[in-house]
């Protein structure tokens, strides 16, 4: 893997999503502002500090919450965009952090995607992610 990871704790927590979530590729922290804390690859795509992809995806979670507003909904801990080949999913760690990360999906299949099976087996990995990132902060 490549990637920028801040501390031996953090970025190992990031390489478990590697097993965590099949077909996984790319894993990153970021502030909610768009900055990076730290990136993880299993491919050619690496996100750096000055990248576009940060400011894009930090951009994509200020528009959700404006679009939320406009049906006086609050809050978003979780998304997930797919496309036909990838996912892009975003959980709010806490008030400053989002982890993100793109998996594959099996576009010929068929079969929707069981988003409510992954964030529940994500719930235990955040919250050790919010400790973890605690304690390096």
């Amino acid at each position: 893997t490549t990637g920028i990871p801040v501390n031996d704790g953090l970025s190992d927590k990031l390489n478990a999503i590697f097993s965590l979530v099949a077909g996984t590729e790319l894993v990153c922290v970021i502030t909610l502002e768009g900055v990076l804390k730290s990136s993880i690859s299993r491919t050619d795509c690496e996100v750096t500090h000055s990248s576009d992809t940060i400011y894009t995806i930090a951009s994509l979670k200020s528009a959700l919450e404006r679009f939320l507003k406009i049906f006086q909904l609050s809050g978003c801990p979780i998304i997930h965009i797919s496309g036909d080949y990838y996912t892009f999913s975003f959980y709010i760690i806490n008030a400053q952090y989002l982890l993100v990360f793109s998996h594959q999906i099996d576009s010929g299949s068929g079969i929707v995607a069981d988003f409510s099976a992954l964030d529940d087996a994500m719930v235990p990995f955040l919250d050790d992610l919010k400790n973890t990132i605690a304690l390096s902060t």
